[in-house]
């Protein structure tokens, strides 16, 4: 936004301009600005949180919480984008029951999720997952941002 446009828009007769406003908190604006050179911070990286959402399901398959292929789903799922229920039988070398079995657990666990029986499985972002797939994203129970 220019001069021109602000002194249109808040009509203050050239009292107030875009550079006194910055000239009242210099320090601050050239801390932002400097800021902006900085290595970015809290990003969800795509690699990264493939990487959490793995180690999370392979955590689960140890404890007996998700049976065994679910990380082969669910690593199919974050690949493609979404996996056609068809093509779990082939991927897990396995029969369509224990296909269902596997993505039955995923949907239950809130990490698939599919519009119908016949639908594609999509990822899902539980809420109760947030701060185990993506850290720091929101605050702890603090307050604190990590």
């Amino acid at each position: 936004m220019s001069h021109a446009m602000l002194l249109d828009l808040l009509d203050t007769g050239a009292i107030w301009s875009v550079a006194r406003g910055l000239a009242r908190r210099e320090a601050e604006h050239k801390a932002h600005l400097m800021a902006c050179d900085l290595p970015r911070r809290n990003d969800v990286q795509p690699d990264r949180l493939r990487a959490r959402i793995l180690d999370w399901v392979r955590e689960e398959q140890a404890v007996g919480a998700l049976p065994p292929g679910a990380e082969r789903v669910l690593g199919a799922v974050l690949g493609r984008g979404e996996l056609p229920r068809g093509d779990v039988p082939g991927l897990l070398n396995a029969s369509d029951r224990h296909a269902r079995r596997i993505t039955a657990a995923l949907v239950d666990r809130g990490v698939l999720v599919s519009a119908s029986s016949r639908a594609p499985l999509r990822i899902t972002f539980p809420a109760a997952l947030a701060s185990r797939w993506m850290p720091g994203l929101f605050p702890d129970a603090s307050g604190d941002l990590l």
